[in-house]
């Protein structure tokens, strides 16, 4: 069979070539513009880039940038030995091109490593092709392209190991060669201190092999002698500092699991080159030339990949590892078109598919990952950059600290090594946490990749504490949180809530009653009139289908009227039919009895309105547009009860829709709005949109105290996407035209229910724990100075849950009713599943529910929670929507003095739930 298919060998051959050149050239592509963009953008790629600016800028000072004291500031440790920052320091004299430098430095790094390689494997074979294919094949190589492009230690390192290792190979006999030779293998070690392993493990072996021990000894005693000369050299110029920077503070905790999820994405990136190397592992004994050199230098690199599990840990661990696979895989192919000329055919076809699979993985992981993202912030770190120059030092920063360096500003701390020494019990963290309490830094800011908590890493549980009980967040730019001192801090409002006794409720329950047929519906509220406790009316948004996945299914709003205390309703459409969706309604009374209706139409929050002579009847006329700058919280509608004006709080776009802010607007007659008022707390609006680096403000709720004292409380946390988060108030004396600092309030296990009445501030919020969590109500009396709080839950166990907010209304006596879930039976969503859930898109609840209600007459203690719903309520019943369950983030209840009215959704007749309510006389 074979010699039939000779005469076509040839032409397979040129084909296969043809194809894998085709390949190689789209992978210097890739690699070239790759570099480029990383070359030319003007912030911080990785977190190590800018401490090496920073050494450079202190070593053209002449200063040692080895102190043997950490005890006192800056805080700084240079992990590596000096070469690559004095490479570095001729270009420090402008500090915003030192990036640019440093990374082009890189980038020539791994070119000239990738033409030794080749120069490797040429002198082992005398095949060009399969030296051009080795280089290509190392530029190809993801991780490899991300590290050329950053200005980081490595490819230096690496291009001085690759060019010793080709001296020796090239000229084993020469005298000239080898001191050549291992000079530049010191000066590998002399840049990353690991590259003391591989590449002279390899040229010892190579040396031995060809030459014999004696020459292979003197290699050792070259490289060995040397390095400890320089080593003894610098410890005296450091005063001993340099032992403890590059050894002592690179001692960090090591994770096993970490090397495999690792080394998988090496097999998964690479897996041909993988089992080429093994192949001429196993069979290349004897038969390939320059064997020993390969595999002795596939053992170090791997050994050396092996402490990639050390904590703060990246692909630069992988560097030799990926020069080492590449060697032997232009040594394969060298070898098989030698003395296999159809194995090389297949080689060549493998190679073809391996660097398509190495390019698809550099689009995937860098490319349209971590590329665009650093480049999308471009815009965001450059107003941070100049908001930054305002700012007097010292400022602490992690990720970005090349705002820093790029303006000439040294460092003060570099967090994650300092973290790590404190943790390894190096460096005593108290002055610095002393000086966190003291609020000596103006601005502290860190950055979050979500969904890993890489800021636990670089900062110690000591100083997150200190900054949190001493620092408010107010800013969040390109994923990095900014901090301000707490100027004027009244420290916790809410303590842990107390645990009264419940008393027996007496209560007369009415019959429940559906208000409408539909049963693909979420989030139902209520609103009663204090005009005629008689009139309710209940807003909700509908759809056309229980599984609803737009566009095939719409979603309008809902308004029903009830004139008989509830027992019937009659519905209504209150906005005129958008082009897209009309949702998350709001619905409240002034005083004369007119009633408000507010929605989003089409992106715009929309209002209509109507007085109680024409039964609450809306007309297109008088339909208005409020504001096009929502966000993310749906917009709620609230009524000042003594004067009547309308207050409409949410999240709004500001600074041309780059942030949005917990805010508010006013109107006295539904037409005519104030200007926006805002807390002081700016959240990038792609930094939750597209990057879910940060948690948008939610549950953007007012409250009215006594004259003009108004507050507004919201849930957010710095954390993104995390559980629990921090629940925030803002207080204002002139009526919420201004607002004060916010302030933390406490922190909650969902989202928070507020209400107000005489005066007095309530918020419904859940703390305790994920597992037993209680629900709470903290109540002021003071306009938020300080807070009283109880358990509201009686025995009644509750779930995580971060939707299906507890219910609240007080009535004019003083009466606190509450509505609440809580799970029918054991559930299995945690923490963990639901952030699962999150990530894969898919928050199917499958839990079951019951809903109860409570009351207290004095808010020191609640009533045992009466159990209203006959039959529990089925999760998965709740309409769903793009992979979510939405049962509406919040239950409702309106209370006057002799009756409460909660609402919920229940199972219906149909698929889904209906809105059912009753009347509860207490």
């Amino acid at each position: 069979m074979t010699e039939k298919l000779t005469p076509i060998q040839p032409y397979v051959t040129l084909a296969a070539r043809l194809l894998l050149q085709f390949f190689l050239v789209v992978a210097v592509i890739i690699f070239a513009a790759y570099a480029f963009s990383g070359i030319k953008y003007p912030f911080s790629l990785d977190y190590g880039e800018a401490p090496l600016v920073d050494q450079a800028i202190r070593l053209s000072q002449g200063q040692n940038i080895y102190p043997a004291d950490l005890s006192v500031p800056p805080y700084t440790v240079a992990n590596y030995p000096p070469l690559y920052v004095l490479a570095l320091t001729p270009f420090v004299g402008d500090p915003a091109a030192a990036f640019t430098a440093g990374r082009i430095i890189s980038v020539v790094a791994a070119v000239l490593t990738a033409v030794f390689l080749a120069l490797i494997i040429h002198t082992l074979s005398k095949n060009w092709f399969a030296a051009l294919v080795t280089g290509i094949i190392f530029l190809a190589v993801p991780f490899v392209v991300y590290w050329a492009s950053l200005l980081r230690i490595d490819l230096l390192a690496l291009l001085f190991s690759m060019a010793g290792l080709w001296l020796l190979v090239r000229w084993p006999v020469s005298r000239w060669a080898l001191i050549g030779g291992g000079l530049l293998l010191v000066a590998a070690i002399y840049t990353r201190q690991s590259y003391a392993l591989a590449a002279p493990l390899a040229a010892f072996v190579w040396l031995w092999t060809q030459q014999g021990r004696r020459r292979a000894l003197e290699l050792a005693a070259l490289v060995t002698g040397v390095s400890l000369l320089l080593f003894l050299l610098l410890m005296l110029l450091t005063g001993g500092g340099f032992f403890l920077h590059i050894i002592r503070a690179n001692v960090n905790p090591f994770h096993w699991k970490t090397v495999g999820n690792w080394l998988l994405q090496v097999g998964d990136t690479m897996p041909l080159l993988v089992l080429g190397a093994l192949l001429v592992t196993i069979f290349g004994y004897k038969r390939l030339p320059g064997w020993p050199l390969l595999v002795a230098y596939l053992l170090g690199s791997f050994l050396s990949a092996l402490t990639i599990g050390k904590v703060g840990s990246n692909a630069n661990y992988l560097l030799e590892l990926s020069a080492a696979l590449s060697l032997l895989a232009g040594a394969l192919l060298a070898w098989r078109q030698v003395n296999a000329p159809w194995q090389y055919v297949v080689a060549l076809f493998l190679c073809t598919l391996q660097v398509g699979w190495l390019m698809r993985g550099t689009m995937d992981r860098y490319v349209d990952g971590d590329l665009t993202l650093r480049r999308g912030d471009t815009e965001m770190l450059l107003a941070l950059e100049a908001q930054l120059k305002d700012v007097a030092d010292p400022i602490l920063v992690d990720e970005y600290m090349g705002l820093l360096t790029r303006n000439g500003r040294s460092l003060y701390l570099q967090p994650f090594e300092m973290t790590q020494l404190a943790n390894a019990g190096v460096w005593d963290q108290t002055p610095l946490l002393e000086d966190l309490k003291a609020q000596t830094f103006p601005l502290v800011l860190i950055h979050h990749f979500s969904p890993f908590p890489v800021y636990r890493e670089r900062w110690t549980p000591e100083m997150l504490a200190t900054l949190d009980a001493n620092y408010r967040p107010v800013q969040t730019m390109a994923g990095t949180v900014l901090y301000q001192p707490r100027e004027g801090w009244r420290g916790m409002a809410v303590n842990e809530p107390t645990a009264n006794p419940t008393f027996v409720p007496e209560v007369a329950l009415g019959e429940q009653t559906a208000v409408t047929d539909a049963a693909a519906i979420t989030l139902p509220q209520l609103a009663i009139s204090p005009a005629n406790p008689d009139h309710l009316a209940m807003i909700t948004t509908v759809a056309t289908d229980h599984l609803c996945d737009p566009p095939d299914c719409q979603l309008d709003l809902l308004l029903a009227i009830s004139t008989d205390g509830g027992v019937t309703w009659a519905e209504q459409r209150p906005f005129t039919s958008g082009r897209g969706f009309t949702l998350q309604g709001s619905v409240a009374f002034t005083p004369d009895g007119t009633l408000h209706v507010l929605g989003i139409r089409d992106g715009v929050v929309t209002m209509n309105s109507a007085p109680a002579e024409t039964a609450y009847k809306m007309t297109v006329t008088s339909q208005s547009e409020v504001t096009r700058g929502q966000v993310a919280a749906p917009p709620r509608l609230q009524t000042q009860p003594q004067t009547g004006e309308l207050y409409l709080s949410y999240d709004s776009q500001l600074d041309s829709r780059t942030y949005t802010t917990p805010s508010l607007l006013r109107s006295r007659n539904g037409q005519r709005w104030s200007s926006i008022s805002r807390a002081d707390l700016r959240i990038s609006i792609a930094d939750f949109q597209t990057s879910f680096r940060a948690t948008p403000p939610d549950d953007v709720q007012m409250m009215f105290g006594e004259g003009q004292d108004v507050a507004m409380v919201w849930t957010w946390d710095a954390a993104p996407w995390t559980w629990p988060r921090d629940v925030w108030l803002a207080t204002s004396s002139d009526g919420g035209r201004n607002f004060d600092p916010p302030q933390q309030l406490t922190e909650t296990w969902g989202p928070i229910t507020a209400g107000s009445e005489n005066g007095r501030y309530y918020v419904l919020y859940r703390t305790g724990s994920e597992t037993s969590p209680t629900l709470a109500l903290a109540t002021s009396a003071d306009s938020g100075a300080s807070w009283d709080n109880v358990a509201v839950n009686g025995d009644v166990a509750l779930g995580f849950s971060v939707d299906k907010a507890a219910g609240l209304d007080i009535a004019p006596d003083g009466t606190v009713d509450v509505v609440f879930y809580a799970p029918a039976e054991p559930c299995d969503l945690t923490l963990a599943s639901w952030g699962e859930q999150l990530a894969n898109g898919n928050l199917i609840d499958h839990c079951r529910y019951d809903v109860y209600y409570t009351y207290s007459k004095d808010d020191s203690r609640f009533s045992q929670p009466v159990h209203l719903n006959e039959t529990a309520i089925e999760g998965e019943r709740f309409l769903q929507g793009g992979g979510f369950s939405q049962p509406g983030s919040h239950l409702s209840l309106v209370a006057t003095n002799a009756a409460a009215y909660p609402i919920w959704l229940d199972n219906g007749t149909g698929q889904g739930v209906q809105a059912v309510t009753v009347r509860i006389e207490r």
